[in-house]
């Protein structure tokens, strides 16, 4: 009703064009709650350059799929994302707030599903991280994550690590029982 919508797809380029399209990502990110509340890529200093220098290796693999989703050529919605093996790994979303009546982040999940439908290499979309509540409108199972803690072998690393084995437990089981989340990510099967 607005005027549509048009899905965009980038998987390569000059490493320029890649870090021109990440920072144009991230800051539709900015433009969500996250920019309001300072957590955003680009308001956490060195992050973006991170990012755009993974997405650069991520590219010459032949691994990345930045995402747009575009209002009268304005980036509304975007997605970070890797794929290998058939398996699509969401790594960033971002979406305008000024456009969240419209469910653009929705808007453009659906699209790269119907993108990966037609791909018969597609298997799954792992959505990673916690099954937020907008995620179990679209996702059909989730799978536990284990942790790997390596800690230098001399006393202060030995006594950092009993702290996080005796303590993170503890901050864990509270964190969760306070944002109401699962601890697992969610996938969903293309095939």
């Amino acid at each position: 009703r607005a005027g549509g919508a048009t899905a965009v797809v980038y998987a390569g380029g000059e490493a320029a064009e890649i870090d021109a399209l990440v920072r144009r990502g991230f800051e539709v990110e900015n433009r969500s709650w996250k920019g309001a509340e300072g957590t955003s890529v680009l308001k956490s200093p060195g992050m973006l350059e991170f990012y755009q220098a993974e997405a650069r290796l991520a590219a010459e693999l032949g691994h990345l799929d930045l995402s747009f989703l575009e209002h009268q050529g304005r980036a509304v919605a975007f997605a970070y994302t890797f794929h290998a093996k058939g398996t699509y790994f969401e790594i960033k979303l971002g979406y305008d707030d000024e456009f969240k009546k419209s469910g653009p982040g929705h808007l453009l999940l659906r699209h790269k599903l119907r993108r990966l439908f037609a791909d018969p290499q597609a298997r799954l979309l792992d959505c990673r991280g916690p099954v937020l509540p907008w995620i179990k409108n679209w996702t059909d199972r989730s799978y536990a994550v284990g942790r790997l803690v390596a800690v230098p072998p001399h006393l202060v690393g030995r006594t950092l690590f009993r702290a996080y084995d005796e303590w993170w437990p503890r901050i864990r089981g509270r964190l969760r029982a306070s944002s109401g989340l699962s601890a697992v990510p969610a996938v969903m099967e293309i095939a």
